[in-house]
């Protein structure tokens, strides 16, 4: 249906925004993971209140997990409580994944907040691609 477009823009941009991101091209990546998200709020009629949560959730982690090479720590712990605060909704019926996520979740906060302290790495490893 015309749902699933919306939502499959969201997915190649965040794949696409994710290989810049990889790539040390995280200003360039910034603009299509925001777009990524509009295009997730498109499609929320057509998903299931579980499938928006896990989307929406997805793309703030992706945003958590890019500022940070932007030099953007603070605006990055931002987007992991946003991210955090949309996996409530999954939390009754999916109680495995939204753990999962959750603890992902955790994991870039630590690393953020690593940062805070101790500055980035030299440069954006290989991590884990976040798919939908």
């Amino acid at each position: 249906g015309q749902g699933t477009d919306p939502a499959l823009l969201a997915s190649a941009l965040a794949r696409h925004a994710g290989r810049l991101s990889l790539d040390g091209r995280a200003d360039a990546a910034l603009p299509l993971l925001r777009e990524a998200l509009v295009q997730t709020d498109r499609a929320r009629p057509y998903l299931s209140p579980e499938e928006y949560a896990l989307n929406v959730a997805v793309c703030h982690h992706n945003l958590a997990d890019t500022l940070p090479w932007t030099g953007a720590l603070h605006e990055a712990l931002e987007e992991v409580a946003a991210a955090e605060a949309c996996l409530g909704a999954v939390a009754a019926r999916l109680p495995d994944r939204y753990a999962e996520e959750m603890r992902d979740c955790a994991e870039l906060r630590g690393r953020i907040t690593d940062a805070m302290t101790n500055g980035l790495p030299a440069r954006p490893g290989r991590r884990r691609p976040r798919r939908r």
